[in-house]
């Protein structure tokens, strides 16, 4: 797809009751800005998107803002407002980041979504939003790849996705975006920024294993396990029936 980066509907997984997801209900994304007219119809005609969920923050909206859609309801959560500094937007690395730190700067940024009150609130107000509003939903942010990664993989461990096929869908994200990363590289080379922050920036625009598994380690140390975050009032503050709603409306 030309328009609509690191697309992909969260179907044909299989929890560890082995039930498997109902098709074409929830969808993932990088950025929904000037989607072409077939992907336009793929989204609200084929698959009937009624949600969309951007966790982008004001200054990328501002700067970018989604297309408009009829029909269609608009949350905006912005995942990272509290993250003390941290941003997922290139900018911060583009400048003065040392590249044998942005492994760390990435994990610090990957703590912050599952833990920070804005991280914590948005993360609630998305799985509580799903099944308080009707229709197929598509959420993102800038690349599709760090903000959407953890939801994405938040929601599937709420509906006991195996932790094998959440990975899965999370590096998922790499052969997704490889061609729209190059073009990235490619602009910053040929504005004349360093090799060495060229180094950083492709570190921010690939996703690792070892920084979802810093964000599931950072919930086993704070809140003992999964579950634990996703009830208490200090973690995500969702009642059982929004998780049994959550598994009624997504499995088969």
């Amino acid at each position: 797809m030309d328009t609509l980066v690191n697309f992909r509907g969260l179907n044909n997984f299989t929890t560890i009751k082995q039930q498997k997801m109902q098709p074409d209900l929830i969808f993932r994304s990088g950025e929904l800005v000037e989607i072409a007219a077939p992907e336009r119809a793929m989204l609200f005609e084929n698959y009937q998107i009624k949600q969309i969920y951007d966790f982008r923050s004001d200054k990328e909206i501002t700067e970018k803002p989604d297309d408009q859609f009829n029909g269609v309801d608009y949350h905006h959560i912005d995942l990272m407002r509290d993250s003390g500094g941290h941003s997922a937007s290139l900018e911060v690395f583009a400048s003065g980041i040392d590249p044998h730190q942005a492994d760390d700067v990435m994990k610090d940024m990957y703590r912050e979504i599952v833990l920070s009150q804005s991280g914590r609130e948005g993360l609630h107000n998305f799985l509580d939003g799903l099944v308080t509003h009707t229709g197929p939903a598509i959420f993102h942010c800038f690349a599709g790849k760090d903000r959407t990664g953890v939801a994405a993989a938040l929601l599937l461990a709420s509906l006991q996705v195996t932790p094998s096929q959440i990975m899965q869908d999370y590096l998922a994200t790499n052969p997704s975006r490889k061609a729209a990363n190059d073009a990235i590289i490619t602009s910053y080379r040929a504005n004349g920024v360093s090799e060495e922050a060229l180094s950083v920036i492709e570190t921010m625009l690939y996703v690792k294993q070892s920084y979802l598994e810093h964000s599931f380690a950072t919930i086993e140390e704070n809140f003992g396990s999964i579950a634990n975050y996703f009830k208490a009032e200090d973690g995500l503050g969702l009642s059982s029936d929004v998780i049994s709603a959550l598994r009624h409306q997504y499995l088969a």
